[in-house]
């Protein structure tokens, strides 16, 4: 059993025995594998209260330019100050439809309990100024080991065909996966802004980027913050020429220009109703002119 294959087996059967049947059992599947591989938090403490083992997003986009995104989060706390990972965060824009919000925590020596607290919704940032909320699953008991995971699934039909994801969690992240399903026939491009990135592979109509050891900048006295200094990965996705779909995409900076022209134009004309009204002042002035008139 000493050959690759026999060596691969064997690990495969020691992880699935890391982690016994009960706590197995009340994890979805994609989350099993990641908690019989959690590290050990054993030796000096760390510098930072928690890391992430795992974090996925996937979009999958439509012939008509819908969008489904899904996110999945592995998080270990490493601190008993990294209660906070008990909070999943979902970002999604007002008329998005939530499809999943799921929480999972699994306590050291114990099995894993699903979170069955009701979901919450909140306003975000300068919420008047957008229509940015948030979607928010809380777990209970969170301490140093414990291991939480989180998935979150929503439809929507976004302003382009573009989507931005900010790689930063305030903490160093093991595996990143972003994954991008487009229709046959469709075109995928891609840039990394702040830091070089990964090429994808393709597989089919899927494009998959995938990093590894990801950590958080450091905080510099008069630089930027951390987040503000974590890469970028933007996508785009070019639509064959006979299709037409409701949502726009932008080939380049000039076609934003023309198709935010078009969207702005006439929106600075006075309407009737917005005409102000004569001022009392011209009124009485049109007055006395017409009583000198009259004498």
């Amino acid at each position: 059993m000493n050959t690759p294959a026999g060596r691969a087996a064997t690990l495969l059967v020691l992880l699935a025995a890391a982690v016994s049947p009960t706590v197995a059992g009340r994890l979805p599947e994609w989350a099993r594998p990641i908690a019989a591989a959690a590290p050990s938090i054993e030796g000096p403490p760390s510098k930072h209260l928690s890391r992430v083992l795992y974090r996925e997003v996937r979009v999958a986009v439509d012939a008509q330019g819908r969008m489904r995104e899904r996110r999945r989060i592995a998080l270990q706390a490493l601190s008993a100050r990294a209660n906070e990972i008990g909070l999943g965060f979902f970002a999604f824009r007002d008329g998005a439809k939530i499809l999943v919000s799921k929480g999972w925590h699994v306590p050291p020596g114990k099995r894993a309990e699903r979170g069955y607290g009701p979901p919450l919704d909140l306003a975000v940032g300068n919420a008047f100024l957008s229509d940015s909320r948030a979607r928010l699953v809380a777990l209970e008991g969170a301490r140093r080991g414990s291991l939480v995971f989180f998935e979150f699934e929503a439809e929507d039909t976004p302003p382009s065909l573009a989507f931005r994801d900010l790689i930063f969690e305030n903490a160093p992240i093991g595996d990143v996966r972003f994954e991008a399903e487009v229709p046959a026939g469709w075109t995928v491009h891609h840039a990394w802004l702040r830091t070089p990135g990964a090429i994808p592979t393709v597989e089919g109509n899927v494009h998959r980027w995938e990093l590894h050891d990801v950590p958080v900048p450091d905080e510099e006295p008069d630089a930027d913050l951390p987040a503000e200094r974590a890469p970028i990965l933007y996508v785009t996705f070019e639509p064959p020429r006979e299709f037409a779909p409701a949502v726009p995409w932008f080939a380049d900076w000039a076609a934003v220009s023309r198709w935010y022209e078009t969207l702005a134009q006439g929106r600075d004309a006075v309407t009737p109703r917005l005409h102000p009204p004569r001022s009392r002042r011209t009124k009485t002035r049109a007055t006395i002119q017409e009583g000198r008139s009259r004498c």
